[in-house]
């Protein structure tokens, strides 16, 4: 019976670099990042998130929070 293990990444680059060297296989979101030897196989049927973001309004921010709360209305009016 074959030895079955699992090992969280933070690091999708190195976890492709394993996976290429068949020491396993890789599950992750489609990122932009070529790997010749590997390929991407969507999930089928399509998997959906149904999160959300949410903030009181007129709330101050940090300048960093203000930074990424501007970035995600943008992606989301861009991808909508």
């Amino acid at each position: 019976m074959p030895i079955r293990l699992r090992s969280p990444h933070n690091l999708i680059y190195n976890a492709a670099i394993m996976a290429e060297k068949n020491a396993g296989a890789l599950l992750c979101i489609k990122l932009e990042s070529k790997f010749d030897s590997l390929c991407f196989v969507p999930f089928s049927p399509q998997l959906e998130l149904g999160s959300v973001l949410a903030w009181k309004k007129h709330q101050i921010f940090s300048k960093t929070t203000s930074a990424f709360l501007d970035h995600a209305k943008e992606y989301f009016n861009r991808n909508a």
